[in-house]
């Protein structure tokens, strides 16, 4: 079903679709994705937040500025959530934080080495769900009101953290207000796990698998005394049960890790997901010419 930019929502995930760089899949391949944050009915317009990789950071901009060939979107059917989201985005749009490279080549690898998207996806859940990867979720919403990530985030990355985040809500508290003065897994000190280690809070042990994996193939680095972990920020939210007994409830709008993943597995997720609907296909009306300037969503 065609839709107009009229018929978008706040939150809706924009997929855009390129058939031409196909050149070892039969899938359709995802260029990119970008998250509805405004939507003017009158004025037929739409503001998308986005990972941009010729200006190099997050940016909220208007979506014909990104005309592209075919777009696919998708929505949440938490309307609520879907607004957090897109309020989110806005937010962190202003931040200046950084378009990552580093990700984007993880990203490639990804898709060099499985063969479909579904492949990529599956590979994202296990990292989830298995390796514990969601108390990276945990981190970047302690650091929700200023820069979560130094490093920055390409396009799929971006929109799937604003709805984990905006779906924990107030579960977990910003780092400031809790007298934290930056919460890390790689620099948070040892002596701060200890009294968990006695206690044994619910989800220590995955905690701890979860931290002894960031360190594969990194070096063992100085752990700074007033650093604390996503682990002890979790626990300082109202009675929160072990991090896996919500990460890993069938309640989740998006189970995969971010970072392990790619526009094609998130839009498999929400394609195959209760959560989500597929609203159709957006056309633009008048019809615009295609700019040079979306080739800089290339992920």
């Amino acid at each position: 079903m065609n839709i107009s930019i009229n018929e978008l929502e706040k939150g809706d995930l924009i997929f855009f679709m390129d058939a031409t760089n196909n050149s070892l899949r039969t899938e359709s391949y995802v260029e990119s994705v970008v998250l509805v944050t405004e939507v003017d009915d009158k004025e037929g317009r739409c503001q998308v937040a986005c990972a941009d990789n010729k200006i190099g950071k997050i940016i909220a901009l208007d979506l014909s500025e990104l005309v592209h060939e075919s777009y696919t979107v998708y929505r949440c059917k938490n309307s609520a959530l879907a607004s957090a989201a897109a309020s989110l985005a806005q937010q962190w749009a202003r931040l200046d934080i950084p378009y990552s490279k580093e990700r984007k080549k993880i990203m490639e690898n990804l898709e060099s080495e499985y063969k479909t998207s579904a492949e990529v996806l599956a590979a994202s859940k296990k990292s989830y769900a298995e390796h514990h990867n969601f108390f990276r979720v945990v981190k970047v919403a302690a650091r929700r009101a200023e820069n979560p990530s130094n490093k920055g985030y390409r396009p799929d990355q971006f929109v799937t953290l604003c709805y984990q985040v905006a779906e924990l809500g107030d579960k977990v508290p910003e780092q400031d207000s809790v007298g934290y003065c930056h919460i890390t897994d790689k620099y948070a000190a040892e002596k701060h796990l200890k009294k968990h280690t006695v206690e044994r809070l619910p989800g220590y042990e995955a905690y701890m698998a979860y931290k002894k994996s960031l360190f594969k193939v990194e070096k063992t680095v100085e752990k700074k005394s007033l650093y604390y972990s996503s682990f002890h920020i979790w626990h300082d939210g109202e009675d929160n049960e072990a991090p896996a007994s919500y990460f890993l409830s069938a309640e989740r709008c998006l189970p995969l890790d971010s970072k392990i993943s790619s526009p094609s597995a998130l839009m498999c997720l929400v394609s195959q997901s209760a959560a989500w609907q597929h609203v159709g296909t957006l056309t633009l009306s008048p019809p615009l010419a295609i700019s040079q300037s979306c080739n800089r969503l290339q992920c």
